[in-house]
């Protein structure tokens, strides 16, 4: 499931064309993911949430962002 939510957001980012390099998706490209699966229902969409806020904090912990866009 959760190799599923990375791809949803990876094909998210792909269609409205931002950048894949994870240093530089930002809080508004994230909050515009956020609302496209608010049709969701709230346990798919805090899944999501927390597979991204993990995803996130892993990577400003191994120093590969400096900001995490979820803070």
């Amino acid at each position: 499931a959760y190799l599923i939510d990375l791809n949803q957001l990876i094909y998210f980012l792909r269609q409205k064309k931002y950048s894949l390099e994870l240093s530089e998706i930002t809080k508004s490209e994230l909050r515009e993911y956020l609302e496209s699966i608010s049709v969701l229902s709230p346990a798919s969409i805090k899944r999501k949430i927390a597979t991204i806020k993990v995803l996130f904090n892993f990577l400003e912990f191994e120093e590969i962002v400096i900001n995490n866009p979820l803070r």
